[in-house]
């Protein structure tokens, strides 16, 4: 049994050693979701199961206010990432870099560019869970999003202030 840390404080117990990286033909998984994954190779017909590894990765979901309008509260629900959570990605992302952690929509949005999120194979889409086939060469990563005001900073800096003449006038300024 490992302890984990973070921040300095402990968080939590898992046992790294019973995590379990599956391999689907040329990817190395760990599915961190509570069922089985059935993979399905497009090109020769075979299918391969691969069972949890034991850990489900989990998110907070966090309302953030969008706007009220005619009294009504509009609302963005978000997905952050847990202490916990961060832990086992930062473990498994460094014992195992080569593989791919497969979680739920929720989890890949809570852990970007780490946790990946599982495509179905065509004509499997709209099926039940226990009828699903999903890609092995193929999956959804979200990324980090930026702010709108840090995008329409660095238009501003790229777009005004990358130019000789205006970024001096506007630094004389101040």
């Amino acid at each position: 049994m490992q302890k984990v840390k973070v921040k300095g404080k402990l968080k939590m117990d898992f046992d790294l050693d019973k995590i379990k990286v599956h391999k689907a033909w040329r990817v190395k998984i760990i599915n961190t979701t509570p069922h089985a994954i059935t993979f399905l190779n497009s090109s020769t017909g075979e299918v391969l199961e691969v069972p949890p590894c034991g850990y489900l990765l989990n998110a907070k979901p966090v309302e953030k206010r969008v706007s009220i309008s005619n009294g009504v509260e509009l609302v963005e629900t978000v997905f952050d990432p847990t202490p916990e959570g961060l832990a086992f990605v930062s473990h498994i992302s460094s014992k195992f870099p080569d593989v791919i952690i497969v979680g739920s929509a929720l989890a890949a949005q809570a852990y970007p560019e780490k946790v990946k999120m599982l495509v179905p194979c065509k004509g499997y889409e709209r099926v039940p869970i226990s009828q699903k086939r999903m890609r092995h060469d193929k999956f959804t990563v979200y990324t980090k999003k930026k702010s709108i005001w840090k995008k329409a900073w660095e238009i501003f800096v790229r777009k005004f202030l990358s130019e000789k003449i205006l970024a001096g006038k506007f630094l004389r300024k101040f």
